[in-house]
């Protein structure tokens, strides 16, 4: 699991210069020892409403990219925002909750159902839109992709920022949104845009420098698998999919 120092590093080098970032108590001492900007709001002394507060400047700011910094024990005072946030759905509205289950700045007391609140269960019900996209032609991606079962594949073109682009549309969503795993110098442009770019283990460098996490398997070997497994981990959805798993083995 990605730690929370290693996490905020990521993000720091997506935020651009319009972009409000929210954050109360540790995550906000964190944040302005590491990113200080006129733009980053922060209250010692809210904790509980992050997510309320970056929801009337998501609101105020419709253009404007909203980054919320919560914690587990905050959210887990205002768990009604989710709804809210929920109805409304704000475009430019991305909000990361670093799960380390304790009130780490009151002496790290353990929050209530440590461990097994699902906070990603809560926030978001819907299911994952995979593409494939591949800068060069091969007849074994348009086989992996049937076995896959990924219905939008673009197989052969360089300039992936187009098929990025349609995808986008066609599933009314937005990068902040999107996870994607590359390995090579096609694939950086996208991945800068993204809210998740994963590099494979055996990708160049530059892809690596970008990525947030970095498959210890190879591409073709297993690296598409674990990457879905760690996004999976991050939500702490291990325990729920697998329960689906399960009951869709027994049923089958």
């Amino acid at each position: 699991m990605i730690k929370r120092d290693d996490a905020l590093q990521a993000l720091s080098k997506f935020v651009n210069e319009d972009d409000l970032v929210v954050a109360v108590y540790q995550t906000c001492f964190d944040w302005l020892a590491l990113h200080p900007r006129d733009l980053n709001y922060v209250s010692v002394g809210a904790m509980g409403q992050a997510s309320s507060h970056a929801l009337g400047l998501a609101i105020g700011s419709p253009d404007r990219q909203v980054i919320v910094l919560d914690g587990d024990g905050s959210l887990l005072m205002n768990l009604g925002s989710l709804v809210t946030i929920g109805e409304i759905h704000p475009k430019k509205f991305l909000h990361l909750v670093f799960e380390n289950g304790v009130y780490e700045v009151n002496g790290d007391h353990p929050i209530p159902g440590q461990g097994n609140v699902n906070f990603a269960g809560m926030a978001k019900s819907a299911g994952y839109k995979i593409a494939l996209i591949s800068g060069r032609y091969s007849p074994a991606t348009e086989y992996r992709a049937k076995e896959l079962r990924i219905e939008d594949v673009y197989n052969g073109g360089l300039n992936k920022i187009h098929a990025y682009e349609e995808l986008k549309t066609k599933y009314n969503i937005i990068d902040s949104e999107i996870a994607y795993v590359g390995d090579d110098l096609i694939d950086i442009s996208v991945m800068k845009k993204v809210g998740a770019p994963i590099a494979v283990s055996n990708a160049i460098s530059n892809v690596k420098e970008i990525a947030i996490y970095t498959t210890k398997t190879v591409g073709g070997h297993g690296a598409f698998r674990e990457a879905v497994s760690w996004i999976i981990d991050q939500q702490g959805r291990t325990k729920e999919v697998l329960k689906i798993m399960e009951s869709k083995i027994l049923n089958s």
